[in-house]
């Protein structure tokens, strides 16, 4: 039986493999600050998977891929536009003064 290989010795991890494990990486801290700003977990929750969704289709940029800082400022973005955005979808569907009986 063959020893277990080093992390040395192990082939590297494609680029794609190596970007998805670190966006995982900050799925806590992204859900974290979804609940702050939107208090109703299950909306949190429906924020952040569409900000991973957002983050899982981009393509992979070269070798010096993005910080992790970068990466959770981009996430954290992007809940704060979807965020604005079902705000204004709310505000728009609800009834003006003219609309009212």
């Amino acid at each position: 039986m063959s020893r277990p290989k080093t992390i040395d010795e192990r082939p590297p991890r494609p680029p794609r493999l190596s970007r998805d494990l670190r966006l995982l990486a900050l799925s806590d801290a992204l859900h974290r600050y979804a609940v702050r700003l939107q208090p109703d977990v299950n909306a949190a929750g429906l924020l952040v998977h569409r900000a991973f969704a957002a983050a899982f289709a981009r393509p992979v940029k070269s070798i010096g891929s993005e910080a992790k800082g970068a990466m959770e400022a981009g996430l954290r973005d992007h809940v704060d536009r979807n965020l604005a955005d079902d705000g204004a979808k709310v505000s728009s569907k609800s009834a003006g003064p003219h609309d009212r009986p």
